[in-house]
């Protein structure tokens, strides 16, 4: 046998299919083959294979994707020996030097994947592949600086400024709670100086409190029954007098004069100041945006007939309305008065007659939008909806 090729490997890569893959180098034995497939980044030896007619036959076809090698790997040994003035066959000979040359390309091989220096070079191979393999492990991080050369050229012109934020570096991080403790005492002034619904701060009072509850002599005047009729008190009623400690009381009430039509209603409500300082005694939840600090309240009203809605500030709606019986058996679609923000709302059909007389019964409701929705209608019947 000859050795005619200069390489002892090959490679494929697997379908899912195909288990037969041709050995295009010789080999002096089945042992010197070694298979090695590497999928999804893990290389593996196969040993599930047989040769048959130059070809390498898996037992399982390589999975899609993967890489296979086969190589030849033959032992450095020479296990002939020879004697003197005894006989020497050519098939011995020439086998034993096409190991020789087999051995010789697997060092080649080897060799030619291994890493280098220049022959003048003072850096030792070990010390270049440490160097090479911590390059590699911060590639994509080299990767990411390359795309933003222009920012890190920008960051080099101005070391200068970063190096004076960093001696700076804690004023600015205590830059944000000055600032909030600014807002604080900014709101504490204001505070002092028109606050009129409550004290300050224990029993004191602001400068406006005090200017407007001032009498003649100069004495304050805590008496409410003083309080102008104008203002956010037009919606309110002084009612139930009562005396604590010398200071005069009342319970407030709202009172809506107006009366409802057809129209938006808003300008007849109570102000959004007076609801916050009377009205909302809870904190915010997550289904609504109002809050002890921000109440909500109503800021649209409509009636027209049976059909009515109303809005509040937060978004909440609620609306109903009356339908007259149709057909039997047909479905019937009742409009809403106001449109929903989303099909997630309440609504309920009540039988107002049947046939039989009133009733009390409730109906299935079905196909909702934010418009719309659908019920049976073998009677009359009134309707309610409720949601955002």
């Amino acid at each position: 046998m000859t050795v005619s090729t200069t390489t002892n490997k090959v490679s494929y890569t697997g379908n899912g299919v195909a288990v037969s893959f041709a050995i295009p180098f010789p080999f002096l034995e089945r042992e010197h083959l070694k298979v090695w497939q590497f999928l999804n980044n893990i290389q593996t030896q196969r040993t599930d294979w047989t040769v048959s007619g130059g070809n390498l036959v898996f037992e399982t076809a390589p999975a899609d994707g993967a890489r296979i090698i086969i190589m030849r790997e033959v032992p450095l040994t020479q296990e002939t020996d020879y004697r003197e003035n005894e006989i020497l066959p050519a098939e011995t000979l020439e086998r034993n030097f096409d190991k020789l040359t087999m051995q010789v390309q697997q060092l080649a091989e080897e060799s030619g994947r291994s890493v280098k220096t220049g022959m003048f070079s003072a850096t030792e191979p070990d010390t270049l592949v440490r160097k090479v393999e911590d390059l590699w492990n911060i590639k994509d991080d080299m990767t990411s600086v390359a795309a933003h050369s222009s920012d890190v050229a920008a960051v080099s012109a101005n070391l200068t400024d970063i190096g004076t934020a960093a001696v700076n570096i804690a004023a600015i991080q205590a830059a944000p709670t000055q600032a909030g403790n600014a807002a604080a005492s900014a709101s504490t002034a204001r505070d002092w100086a028109t606050k009129t619904d409550a004290p300050v701060e224990g029993s004191d009072y602001s400068a406006k409190w005090y200017a407007l509850n001032t009498d003649a002599s100069g004495k304050a005047d805590k008496d409410l029954s003083n309080l102008s009729s104008t203002g956010n008190d037009k919606f309110v009623t002084k009612d139930t007098a009562q005396e604590i400690s010398g200071v005069k009381t009342f319970s407030l009430t709202p009172v809506c004069t107006a009366a409802l039509s057809a129209t938006d209603n808003s300008t007849n409500m109570p102000t959004t100041a007076w609801v916050r300082n009377h009205c909302c005694t809870t904190a915010a939840t997550t289904s609504s945006t109002a809050s002890k600090d921000a109440p909500a309240y109503v800021t649209q009203n409509y009636k027209n007939g049976n059909n009515w809605y109303r809005v509040w500030s937060d978004g909440w709606i609620e609306q109903g309305g009356y339908v007259s019986a149709t057909a039997q058996a047909v479905n019937q679609t009742i409009t809403l008065n106001k449109a929903f923000t989303t099909t997630n709302y309440f609504a309920v059909v009540s039988i107002a007659y049947n046939a039989e007389g009133p009733s009390t019964g409730q109906m299935n409701v079905f196909t909702k939008s934010t418009t719309i929705f659908k019920t049976y209608h073998s009677c009359n019947k009134y309707w309610y909806a409720c949601g955002y």
